[in-house]
């Protein structure tokens, strides 16, 4: 059962994630139905983004480095997102502009080159942050590796110090000037896969992996308490306990009563926490909507995604924790119909036969 679970919780990362890329940063709710008319994102089928974003503001955010700035830079454009550095100028372009129906933002790419490294290794996967770095930056530098127009702050970050010659391990806190954008739920999309490889271990491993890893590219410690309550979140879950009452607990942990807000509607729950990527807010919103849809985890994706905000990167670390109950079965149609499936279904069960052989 194990072996089926590590399947779930890789598929629900780049499902949760493909169902929110069209709607991914609408904060205003009545947007989501307006473009995706009469009910927002339902249905088992995926949507492709519109040309243009009723929130956008790349026009806005630095080319050569973190947050908000100019675009003299060409980290975007030359180093990473390679061809894409035009479309930040545009007013209004949507942060996946051009992608297709099913396909993956960046982030849930990375976890998926996180799977395809780990699954390399002779024998059970082991997590080396060296290792990983090698590939996150052969990626993210390889021209065509991706078809996204965003990259995240950190992203920005780190490639600007790479560029600069910085060894890999020191990109992330490189001259890196305090920001609230690396407190962000961004950070967490990756963490289920190393998590996974430590379902076998005690807790304390698990959540030793994961804030390394999240530090290997965010480099704030700001984080950590955060990271610590998602792992343990996953590692409990992954080893049997109760979704729901492991998700009450650790919302509780942010002074989130789930049982008082269970017939608030989805999106004025969300709008009250944080809709923004932030994780004080992001993260009590996925474990909120983890306890309430334990038991339909269908609804429970599509929930997050018509809530709007950071309902991507919310939706790949939702679709995590709903996918690591045994219970959990995500629809055929959502599997076949994210993008380069094949080599999705491929590199997810050669990852989980490293760690289980017998069950796949």
């Amino acid at each position: 059962m194990y072996g089926i679970a590590i399947v779930q919780v890789l598929y629900g990362v780049l499902i949760g994630d493909a169902l929110s890329m069209p709607v991914h940063w609408y904060y205003n709710v009545a947007d989501i139905y307006r473009d995706f008319p009469p009910a927002g994102i339902t249905g088992l089928q995926y949507e492709a983004p519109k040309s243009t974003h009723p929130g956008a503001f790349m026009d806005r955010s630095s080319t050569g480095a973190q947050g908000r700035g100019t675009h003299v830079g060409d980290v975007i454009g030359r180093v990473i997102n390679h061809g894409k550095k035009s479309k930040w100028a545009m007013k209004g372009t949507h942060y996946h502009d051009a992608m297709l129906a099913g396909e993956n933002t960046l982030n849930a790419l990375c976890a998926r080159v996180l799977t395809r490294t780990l699954a390399e290794n002779d024998g059970p996967p082991q997590y080396d942050v060296d290792a990983w770095l090698d590939a996150y930056v052969t990626f993210m530098t390889t021209p065509g590796s991706h078809n996204d127009t965003y990259a995240e702050s950190y992203h920005r970050h780190f490639f600007a110090n790479y560029d600069s010659g910085v060894p890999p391990r020191e990109c992330a806190t490189n001259g890196r000037v305090q920001d609230h954008n690396f407190v962000t739920i961004g950070a967490l999309v990756s963490t289920p896969v190393v998590v996974l490889t430590a379902a076998n271990a005690d807790e304390s491993e698990a959540v030793r992996l994961a804030v390394q890893h999240a530090r290997s590219t965010h480099g704030v410690a700001e984080l950590d308490v955060h990271v610590k309550r998602y792992a343990k979140a996953l590692h409990r879950v992954l080893r049997g306990a109760s979704l729901k009452r492991v998700a009450e607990k650790f919302a509780a942990e942010y002074g989130v009563d789930v049982a008082s807000l269970i017939d608030t509607p989805d999106s004025e729950v969300v709008a009250m926490l944080g809709p923004q990527c932030y994780l004080d807010g992001a993260l009590p919103i996925v474990f909120y909507l983890a306890s309430k849809y334990a038991d339909d985890p269908v609804a429970g994706l599509l929930a997050n995604t018509n809530s709007g905000g950071e309902n991507a990167h919310r939706g790949s670390v939702l679709g995590a924790l709903l996918g690591a109950q045994s219970s959990t079965s995500w629809p055929t149609t959502w599997k076949v119909g994210l993008h380069d499936q094949p080599a999705i279904d491929d590199e997810i069960r050669r990852f989980a036969r490293s760690l289980v052989d017998n069950e796949l």
